[in-house]
């Protein structure tokens, strides 16, 4: 199991509640926080590295201090498969999540995780997720690098592609072999995405891990502690994926995808 982010209350629950149970890598930075925590458990590998100098980095709601945070944690794992939570987050009945996971697809939590449409490609959930510690490490290290470095070959470093999106895009390019740029050209194709996104990746419905807390940013306003995602999504109209199957992007979107992929061909 990887922790990954600042130390939070959040993060002495889950390993009072799994070092027993679980292998447990801790990954943050340092601060009196993280090295008092370390302190109170001695037996957990705690990874505690300074901030880095981000200010020439592409750190866009320090998503690179996050890319960093997961390099870092993901080398200090021995197992064949890592179950990743963020650090300011409690689950509980995790096991549910082992059971299903099936050891090829990157299985996810469902908070946040977007239905394909044409803006919303490639678009995976980050809260949680298990998958093969390799390809896990692969793809971080890259991600780590092609945000530190700031040289955006793919276009893909800006606020309209979200870091969901990104760890999508390069998961599936470091799974499969495929070029960034060749799963770029195909994202206005909803079906394409959407047979992508099935083949690599599932979903768990967080309401299976209850009760739990989720911290949901929602600025300007603030980060909220969350302990029903279910009713969330309810009062902001988001929709809410419970399985792979309602990612399938509707009529509308197949037929707007279909439309501007052959308006490019007539129109160069």
């Amino acid at each position: 199991m990887l922790i990954q982010g600042l130390v939070h209350e959040n993060t002495e629950r889950m390993l009072k509640e799994y070092q027993d149970k679980y292998s447990i890598v801790v990954s943050t930075w340092d601060n009196e926080s993280s090295q008092a925590l370390k302190k109170k458990f001695p037996e957990i590998n705690f990874i505690i590295e300074k901030l880095p100098d981000a200010r020439y980095c592409f750190n866009l709601g320090n998503c690179y201090y996050q890319m960093a945070s997961l390099f870092n944690g993901l080398a200090g794992i021995k197992t064949r498969y890592t179950l990743k939570f963020r650090s300011d987050e409690y689950f509980s009945n995790i096991d549910i999540i082992l059971k299903k996971f099936n050891g090829k697809r990157l299985l996810c939590s469902n908070i946040f995780f977007r239905t394909c449409t044409q803006n919303h490609y490639y678009h995976i959930s980050d809260h949680f997720f298990i998958g093969e510690t390799d390809i896990l490490q692969q793809t971080f290290q890259a991600m780590e690098s092609y945000h530190r470095n700031n040289l955006d070959f793919h276009g893909i470093l800006s606020n309209a592609i979200a870091v969901e999106q990104r760890i999508g895009l390069f998961y599936i390019a470091k799974k499969e072999g495929l070029n960034i740029d060749y799963l770029m050209s195909r994202r206005d194709n909803v079906l394409f995405t959407y047979y992508v996104m099935k083949k690599y990746f599932d979903v768990i419905d967080v309401e299976e891990l209850k009760p739990y807390i989720i911290s949901w940013n929602n600025n300007p306003t603030g980060v909220y502690k969350i302990e029903n995602f279910r009713e969330l999504c309810k009062s902001v109209s988001f929709n809410y994926v419970s399985s792979m199957k309602d990612i399938k992007p509707s009529f509308k979107s197949i037929r707007k995808s279909l439309l501007k992929i052959i308006l490019s061909k007539l129109i160069p």
